[in-house]
């Protein structure tokens, strides 16, 4: 509990985040709220859930606030729209990030 999100995982049900780099991804399962510091630059606050292809701008930043299991497969894009890596060392292609709103409470 307390503990600040990593590269895919994320404990407690609500988080600050920040995009340095575009990533689009697909949510395979779970919901949650991404509400942007900066509304009149990134608008309202979005909800997403499974089936939704969300594109998150470069510099976006906000909060996450996890309603259920959240599943996703993502990737991260450079300024001309080039696929990036987030890091070289990846095992598995197919692996898809997970944010878990469990806390290790009761």
């Amino acid at each position: 509990d307390g503990r600040k999100p990593t590269r895919g995982l994320a404990w407690g049900s609500s988080f600050p985040w920040h995009f340095d780099k575009l990533e689009k991804a697909f949510v395979l399962e779970g919901e949650a709220t991404l509400t942007p510091d900066d509304p009149a630059l990134h608008g309202a606050p979005v909800r997403i859930m499974p089936r939704d292809m969300v594109t998150f701008p470069r510099g976006w930043r906000g909060r996450w606030d996890i309603h259920s299991y959240i599943r996703k497969r993502y990737a991260f894009f450079d300024g001309k729209g080039m696929r990036v890596d987030e890091a070289s060392d990846d095992e598995d292609d197919e692996e898809a990030a997970v944010i878990d709103a469990t806390t290790e409470e009761g």
